[in-house]
């Protein structure tokens, strides 16, 4: 919708002005913020998870509401595989991002990174957003003293996860945490 693309680009402009979103640089890409907020989105429940699951498949072949590239554009009931209680988890997520101005969904994300998230023992995920990963049981075995971001675009079981947080500096790191704390301070 136009408030997530809002939400995500408030997120890159804020990141951007603060020059910490160079990996070249040693703070986390852009990308990784990205996936940042998105894990926001979706562990509050304001964007419905489908990553992983059978919804990714195409529509049925009967059915004639595509794009020209193939692309379903009425979702209808929802995507293939879709169980009662996925579309009901998707209409809660939709009224919940509508009655959520941009303004609680950024403060959202810079309390849930602040105040919530343990970046020395945990691994933000969007694809495990509700059983939050720890850093000893993840395969990629990152280190400690960073913030670590799973890569969802590598497949599920990979032996050598990469993690985008991996071009993350100590001063990277603890300009990166003292930025989000001043500005959650200043409220």
């Amino acid at each position: 919708t136009g408030k997530i693309r809002i939400y995500l680009n408030t997120i890159k402009k804020f990141i951007k002005s603060h020059k910490i979103h160079d990996s070249s640089n040693g703070y986390l890409s852009l990308f990784g913020w990205m996936i940042m907020a998105l894990h926001v989105l979706i562990k509050f429940k304001y964007l419905f998870y489908i990553h992983g699951k059978s919804y990714c498949l195409p529509p049925s072949s009967s059915n004639n509401n595509t794009t020209n590239d193939g692309g379903d554009i009425s979702l209808g009931g929802g995507f293939p595989g879709m169980t009662s209680q996925d579309i009901e988890l998707r209409n809660v997520c939709v009224n919940q991002l509508h009655r959520t101005s941009i303004m609680e969904l950024l403060d959202r994300f810079f309390r849930y990174y602040v105040e919530e998230f343990d970046t020395f023992r945990h691994v933000v995920s969007i694809r495990n957003v509700n059983d939050v990963i720890t850093k000893a049981s993840w395969k990629k075995n990152p280190v400690l003293w960073r913030l670590s971001v799973e890569d969802p675009c590598d497949q599920l079981g990979t032996k050598n996860a990469y993690d985008l947080g991996g071009t993350i500096s100590r001063p990277g790191q603890l300009t990166v945490s003292l930025d989000k704390m001043l500005l959650f301070d200043q409220k």
